[in-house]
């Protein structure tokens, strides 16, 4: 039979968790000093093969002010997503 004592400890632990959780979890906004429009179309070998728009509905659930979705490919077809 597990004791009282016991329970008391995971839950006391379960709290101290979730207290240390809830402290470090801040989200402070970083504002961009550009904008993201002016990001280079080439990075080293990978050039820009394409674009993506998210619909307005993404972007206002996102709450960001300016965003990019840019896919990259090199000579060997290899694939970055930014």
């Amino acid at each position: 039979m597990i004791s009282k004592f016991r329970v008391l400890i995971i839950l006391l632990l379960f709290a101290l968790t979730w207290y240390g959780m809830e402290i470090t979890a801040e989200v402070h906004p970083v504002p961009i000093k550009q904008s993201l429009g002016q990001f280079p179309k080439t990075i080293g070998d990978y050039r820009l093969a394409n674009t993506f728009q998210s619909s307005a509905d993404v972007i206002e659930m996102l709450g960001v002010d300016d965003y990019l979705q840019y896919n990259y490919i090199n000579p060997e077809n290899d694939v970055i997503n930014l």
